[in-house]
């Protein structure tokens, strides 16, 4: 059976976010997207860590752009 991988902005945006982050935060997710893949957590639970993982990536940027103005 074939199967089609459609790369969204916003699927990209959350694997860039998320190697980004600390390897225990990665597993951590990593667990909670596989679960919400497979029915196991709400469209709530899965939508509020997308928000979250967007607010992270905000930071993120924010912090490095602070870091090269500084330097």
């Amino acid at each position: 059976m074939d199967s089609e991988l459609k790369l969204t902005t916003e699927v990209y945006l959350l694997w860039q976010t998320l190697d980004s982050l600390p390897e225990n935060e990665q597993r951590f997710i990593r667990l909670i997207i596989g679960y919400g893949a497979s029915g196991l957590i709400s469209g709530d639970d899965y939508s509020f860590l997308l928000q979250y993982l967007m607010a992270k990536d905000k930071e993120l940027y924010e912090a490095r752009e602070k870091i090269k103005r500084l330097s």
